[in-house]
């Protein structure tokens, strides 16, 4: 292999050439290379998927799978779960009626305080029911 004007050799690695490969190595963020700023820090504000925004803004009170499921249209059980039940619960956007009985058979879900913050600070509006 030899330089060309793509690849250039270093004799040695000073520490700007560790860090700069350092950040490009570290997948989830690294440090910032504009050493008159400070390292990157992890965001503050929650990163909601659209099918957790989708619940939230959906969500009146207390309610139940089926009748979410069938405002938000959605048949598949498991999807309707995996997509939209535990990310919001991850996030803490939303509780369990019976938190100690997760499959209790009356079982509901309503916003939490973090939810209804994080909507109103991302200005997003509540979809009126079908």
């Amino acid at each position: 292999m030899r330089e060309t004007q793509h690849i250039e050799f270093k004799s040695n690695f000073d520490d700007r050439v560790i860090e700069t490969l350092t950040a490009f190595a570290n997948t989830k963020g690294g440090r910032d290379m504009d050493t008159n700023r400070d390292p990157v820090t992890p965001q503050a504000t929650p990163q909601a998927t659209p099918q957790v925004m989708e619940l939230l803004k959906i969500l009146d009170g207390e309610m139940n799978r089926a009748e979410i499921q069938e405002i938000l249209k959605l048949n598949d059980r498991e999807n309707f779960r995996r997509n939209y039940i535990q990310p919001a619960l991850k996030l803490e956007f939303i509780e369990l009626v019976y938190p100690d009985n997760p499959s209790h058979p009356q079982q509901k879900y309503r916003r939490t305080k973090k939810a209804v913050e994080f909507l109103e600070n991302n200005k997003f509006e509540k979809v009126a029911k079908l």
